[in-house]
């Protein structure tokens, strides 16, 4: 325990079940975090919690946009040529059916990515009975 620094993001599993904190102060006989203080021998296992980058959601909106934008620009197209087909009444082109179905997914794709969530956490073992 000696690597944990007071305020380090902990998961700690206690004998009496998990829990997520923020660390202390350690003794030989007594652990405590902002959750508490217990007897180092409940402690079963002590994880350090660290921000792991994994992008930011701007970044995730434009991988988003950009799928969804290829999405539908191949609906639009499917969708424009069977509209357009010989026979039948010609209101849009299939250029213009293209052009909206891939605003429109990319619009869809970026409020989507955007919601994926920026960072990831990473464990780091520290203790364990």
């Amino acid at each position: 325990m000696a690597r944990l620094h007071a305020g380090d993001r902990l998961h700690v599993s206690l004998k009496t079940g998990p829990v997520d904190t923020t660390f202390v102060s350690a003794t030989a006989q007594d652990f405590t975090a902002d959750s508490g203080t217990v007897k180092r021998e409940d402690v079963l296992r002590i994880e350090r919690i660290q921000a792991k980058g994994g992008g930011s959601r701007g970044k995730h909106a434009l991988i988003g946009a950009l799928i969804g934008a290829g999405a539908g620009a191949v609906i639009g197209a499917i969708t424009g040529h069977v509209s357009n087909s010989p026979g039948k009444l010609n209101i849009v082109s299939t250029g213009e059916i293209t052009g909206v179905t891939t605003a429109a997914g990319a619009a869809v794709g970026a409020a989507v990515g955007a919601l994926i969530p920026s960072h990831r956490e990473r464990r780091e073992i520290i203790y364990v009975l």
